[in-house]
């Protein structure tokens, strides 16, 4: 197959497997004849089946500008000039060609600079002889003949007459799909018509049955907050609005605005609302409605179908609501959309007059009903407000007037204040839930300006059962009030004594249960306690009196009242304040009365008493029974808050060991639980905290390649917040340290994390080092903390950088060094606490002080030195507390380490429980020291701890009962002397074994014993099993 072939049926299954637009067709066939006819001039025109005009074309160079009409002449040429179907057509002269058009034949050879004589034509045509269009293919920029330029021009035609034939039909399937969408989407519009007809039809069907059901339930309800709710309904449910608007004027001598708005409206739409409706009603009256006299209701709906703006929101229509000539209100229809509303006009203007006849009706009927209440309530003696729900107008009798002191205020003004009034009162929410579940509630007690009043709220319902208002009634009851006070003032102090004391326990609860309770039996309704705490007194309980407004109550010579019984220790009573000349009438809040009472435990001042009656309160005068009863009570609270105190300050003792108990578990929980083993390195710890809770920290990182990390830090502070700050410091380390880091990175790391970190507010001095145990290497880098050091050959090595503890500065670069480590190398870590000890004399341990033991025993084990550092700074600081957390680390580093633990010679033997054999044992284990290297001074601590042991066995295991067994074995090691000691006797007490600071003048009994043995050997082990008991004491060789 040729490559022409290969092109032709690529492009064919390219078309077949696509469904193109025409213009995608005649590329495809231009890039088909363009491989067909190579470096030929292919022009294609595709044509309108039915009109024959050009529609699409394409050329692989410029487009030859065929005429219509030579395309029509051509495709009749076709018919014409042979009987059978002619598809193409060679013109080899032009000139001579009959349809040649010689203007545009002139053009060509001015553009090409040649005479353009030939050319080919191909018919776009199906078998039914529908043509689609015109191809003309010549070859006149190559200044040559067609059939020159084409070997075999026939066999050529042929090929692309085959080709387009195909092409034809696949372009006839695309037209065809293309009809069938035609018709589809015709189809569509028909039905989107219909669709929207039947929308129409069902809108008039809504109208009309929403007015028949909004004239019903007008023409049934008196209630114009239903009314005018039910229209906006009626409104929303035909328009679909966003937004309407309905304005109630003057209908009860007030001004309403309803609002229907989508819930998640923005309030600056509603806002707009509200603005242009009171412009359009002012536009009605000729006079402007204050904003702020205008209640505003708000009915949420649900369709909120576009999101708009403030600026898109316009007023589409507005209908004034008249009533036999009055204006009663205005309604006003918001939309973004205008062209949705303009065929519901008719339907809007109906329910608008609906509305205003309603309206109108309503207020003839409720003005005849109010004249015949006010005739019915003027003749009771008793105060009476009567509150119209549905007019938000109030009636007040003369009798109200003058007991609530409700004179000379016009009627406007006290339509405004009586909810105030009612809720100072305490009634209003009272009267708001009687309106609602229209029950009443009777036998309420209030108390206003010294006189207390019985009150009763009660739904009044007319004879048709509706709802007409609330009726409020109040009847004087000061005297009878009065008579019980002092009754219930007698019982309460009686009764509140067992609530005292049960509030012992919870001081702040006892202190509010007096305060509440000397402020009802001094009729005050301000007060506070303060308490005598470090040096002062200190407000720790008030009711509506905090310190800021305590201490503005003075004297004029400066001194507050309170200071003034705090010298006098006496009861302090202030009446009539503002009359007493003594007084600084300066103060934040106007009093009547100032109470101030001493609470005396012993004769000693524990607190003070604060009572305050504001002025004009609606409380009776402080009588003679009252002050009594102050008296009285005051002596048992005085009893009751000490009690309390001591109660409070013995608890908080017991939960502050228990917080640090449990902080103490956390803190050991954030230090390693275990010391790392390595062959080639022994480390030991000594940590002792200053408090409960230390401040040093330290971690082992283990590492691949056999790495160790050590790091030491000390926290600045102590206790609790040294205890956060290590726990934070550990989550960071945790969180952000890399094995493969290199310690200067890593505390370039960490110091720009605590820098910014919330929780730690201190700098953190911190070493940071790396054993490579492989390299016999060490890698350290220090933020400000103690240097450490290594002792090698009887000299210090110093292990220190430069650097500034961690969180200091942002971005601080810290120093690294690496130095190699040598066998029977000791280094040394530790915190300041340890150098800065000082003893009885006020002597400073130092540096040199720690350098001086790490020289004299460097050749003992890490444990042991370890021990030894312990034991010289509890003798050096005579067993009492250091001030600050000492933390130190001992590492040594050796090649053979595990051949320390092989065994060099082994020897067992057994003695009787006796005293007299002693001496015979102490002489067996002396020969055997004498076998090994140990220096005269080791042997003699041996000899003295073994018999020490031997004594305590005989006495205290087998209780002097000679005819027992002990056995000793002496086990010698390349580094230590082990010597087990094992009896069947009584078990010891395993707290003298472990017990390493006693205090020699409190040992008693066998405990000296183990004391000295504890001070003679280098380490002690104790064992029991149910047959036996071990004692393992270890010498090392020095």
């Amino acid at each position: 197959m040729s490559s022409i072939d290969v092109s032709i049926s690529k492009s064919i299954s390219t078309l077949n497997s696509n469904l193109f637009s025409n213009q995608q067709f005649v590329n495809e066939l231009l890039k088909t004849l363009t491989q067909v006819f190579e470096n030929c001039s292919i022009n294609i025109y595709l044509t309108n089946t039915h009109t024959k005009k050009i529609e699409n074309t394409v050329s692989n160079h410029d487009l030859w500008p065929i005429p219509f009409y030579e395309i029509k002449l051509l495709n009749s040429a076709y018919n014409k000039n042979s009987k059978k179907k002619n598809l193409a057509y060679y013109i080899s002269n032009r000139k001579k060609f009959i349809l040649t058009n010689f203007k545009q034949l002139k053009q060509d050879q001015e553009k090409f600079q040649y005479s353009c004589n030939d050319g080919l034509f191909l018919k776009l045509e199906n078998k039914s002889s529908l043509s689609y269009g015109i191809i003309f293919i010549h070859s006149w920029k190559n200044k040559n003949k067609l059939s020159s330029h084409i070997d075999d021009i026939n066999k050529y035609k042929d090929i692309s007459l085959n080709y387009i034939s195909k092409a034809i039909n696949i372009l006839e399937n695309y037209t065809l799909h293309s009809k069938i969408n035609n018709l589809i989407t015709n189809q569509n519009k028909l039905k989107v018509k219909l669709h929207k007809d039947e929308i129409n039809l069902k809108k008039r069907v809504l109208e009309l049955t929403s007015l028949y059901e909004t004239s019903n339930e007008l023409s049934q309800s008196l209630n114009h907050n239903e009314i005018i709710k039910k229209v906006l309904h009626s409104l929303n449910k035909v328009l679909n609005l966003n937004f309407c608007s309905i304005f109630s004027y003057n209908l009860y001598k007030t001004n309403d605005i309803y609002i229907s708005s989508p819930k998640k409206a923005p309030k600056s739409i509603q806002n707009k609302i509200v603005n242009q409706t009171l412009e359009i009603m002012e536009s009605f009256i000729f006079s402007k409605i204050s904003k702020n006299e205008v209640k505003k209701s708000i009915i949420h709906i649900d369709n909120y179908h576009i999101p708009i703006t403030a600026k898109e929101i316009n007023i589409h229509t507005n209908i004034p609501l008249i009533f036999r000539g009055e204006l009663l209100g205005v309604i006003c229809i918001f939309s973004a959309e205008h062209q949705q509303l303009n065929d519901n006009q008719n339907f809007i203007n109906t329910i608008s007059n609906q509305l205003a006849s309603s309206l109108g009706k309503i207020k003839i009927i409720k003005n005849l009903e109010k004249s015949k209440i006010i005739s019915l309530l003027e003749n009771i003696s008793d105060p009476i407000i009567f509150i119209d729900e549905h007019t938000n107008h109030h009636i007040i009798n003369t009798e109200a007037e003058k007991s609530l002191h409700l004179n000379n205020i016009n009627e406007k003004k006290l339509n405004k204040e009586l909810p105030i009034i009612l809720y100072n009162l305490g009634l209003y929410n009272l009267y708001q839930t009687v309106s609602k579940t229209k029950k009443a509630v009777t036998n309420l007690n209030i108390q206003f300006n010294n006189h207390f009043f019985s009150v009763n709220i009660s739904p009044l319902i007319n004879e048709t059962s509706q709802f007409l208002g609330t009726l409020i009634t109040f009847k004087d009851i000061t005297k009878i009030k009065k008579m019980e006070r002092i009754k219930t003032q007698r019982l309460n102090a009686i009764s509140k004594i067992n609530l005292f004391i049960k509030s012992i326990k919870n001081t702040n609860h006892l202190l509010e249960v007096l305060i509440d309770y000397f402020l009802s039996i001094s009729n005050c309704n301000m007060g506070s306690i303060q308490l005598f705490k470090d040096k002062s007194f200190i407000t720790f309980a008030h009711s509506n009196f905090p310190e800021k407004v305590r201490q503005t109550y003075r004297f004029k010579n400066g001194i507050s009242i309170s200071e003034k019984t705090q010298k006098t220790k006496k009861m302090l009573i202030i009446d009539n304040y503002f009359n007493n000349k003594n007084i600084n009438p300066n103060v934040k809040i106007l009093i009547e009365t100032y109470i101030c009472i001493p609470l005396l435990y012993n004769d000693n001042l524990i607190g003070i008493i604060n009572l305050v009656k504001k002025f004009g309160a609606n409380s009776i005068e402080i009588t003679k029974e009252d002050k009594e009863t102050l008296t009285t009570v005051t002596a048992l609270a005085s009893t009751i808050v000490q009690n309390a105190i001591f109660y409070k300050e013995n608890l908080e003792k017991e939960k502050l060991d228990q917080e640090l108990k449990v902080a103490k578990e956390i803190q050991n929980s954030l230090l390693p639980k275990k010391i790392p083993e390595k062959e080639k390195l022994m480390i030991s710890l000594l940590n002792s905290p200053a408090r409960k809770i230390g401040g040093d920290f330290y971690d082992f990182i283990e590492m691949k390649n056999n790495k160790l990390g050590i790091i030491i830090a000390d926290i600045v502070g102590k206790g609790v917040p040294a205890g956060l700050y290590m726990a934070t410091l550990k989550s960071i380390l945790t969180r952000n340290n890399h094995h493969n880091t290199s310690p200067k990175k890593t505390l370039y790391k960490l110091n720009n994390i605590i820098y910014h970190d919330p929780v730690i507010n201190k700098f953190i001095p911190l070493f940071y080092g790396i054993f490579d145990l492989d390299k016999h290497s060490f890698t350290y880098s220090n933020a400000g903390h103690e240097g450490g050091f290594i002792f090698r050959k009887n000299k210090f090595i110093s292990l220190d950088t430069k650097g500034f503890p961690l969180g200091g500065y942002k971005n601080e670069n810290y120093e690294e060094k690496t130095i190699k480590i040598n066998n029977d190398d000791l280094l040394t870590f530790f915190t300041d606490g340890l150098i800065e000890i000082r003893n009885e004399k006020n002597k400073l341990f130092g540096i040199q002080g720690l350098q001086s033991f790490i020289k004299k025993h460097h050749k003992f084990p890490t444990n042991i030195i370890i021990k030894k550092l312990n034991n010289v700074i509890t003798s050096f600081t005579s067993n009492s507390s250091h001030i600050d957390d000492i933390t130190a680390i001992i590492c040594k580093f050796n090649k053979k380490f595990e051949k320390n633990h092989e065994i060099i010679f082994r020897d067992e033997f057994s003695t009787k429980s006796t005293f007299k054999n002693i001496k015979e044992t102490r002489k067996k284990i002396t020969d055997l020291c004498k076998k090994t290297n140990l220096d005269h001074k080791a042997i003699l601590d041996i000899q003295l701890a073994i018999s020490e042991a031997q004594v305590n066995i005989i006495e205290h295991a087998y209780l002097g009962n000679e005819t027992k067994k002990i056995t000793f074995i002496f086990t010698e090691y390349n580094d230590k002397i082990k010597i087990t000691i094992k009896d069947q006797g009584l078990k010891m007490n395993k707290h003298y074994i472990s017990k390493k600071n006693t205090n020699i003048n409190e040992i008693e009994g066998s405990g000296l014993g183990l004391y000295l043995i504890n001070t003679l050997m280098d380490e002690i082990e104790h064992k029991t099993t149910k047959e036996e008991t071990l004692l393992i004491l270890t010498k090392y060789k020095t």
